[in-house]
């Protein structure tokens, strides 16, 4: 599968998150809202992020539009940090065949979801 025919696959799931996300209580009752954050990143902004410890790897995903970072925030536009607040997001995006950040032993990013099938070799 070449990256563009990835990247749509990881589009369309991703499309299809959002879509289920929309009918969920909270967000259909306005009660709090997502904005994507993060799809491309450059490799000097990966390098930034790893300096700062932000980042684990230099491999990430985001670096082939393969990953989108999903921040939730409260109706009245405060940022919602707590895991515990994704983790229904992250558990239907693993559902439907994505990874999920909240899941991750080294570095918990639970704003993050990727494309889970296979990635170019390096």
């Amino acid at each position: 599968m070449t990256l563009s025919q990835r990247q749509a696959e990881f589009t369309r799931l991703m499309t299809r998150l959002k879509a289920w996300a929309y009918q969920q209580p909270l967000i259909a009752s306005g009660a709090m809202y997502f904005k994507t954050t993060w799809v491309k990143r450059s490799l000097e902004k990966q390098r930034a992020l790893v300096a700062a410890g932000t980042s684990k790897t230099l491999g990430s995903s985001h670096l082939e539009e393969l990953a989108e970072d999903l921040q939730l925030y409260w109706r009245g536009g405060e940022p919602i940090w707590s895991r515990k607040h994704y983790v229904w997001l992250g558990e239907e995006a693993e559902r439907i065949g994505l990874k999920w950040g909240g899941r991750w032993k080294s570095i918990s990013d639970p704003y993050h979801f990727q494309y889970a099938g296979q990635r170019r070799k390096k």
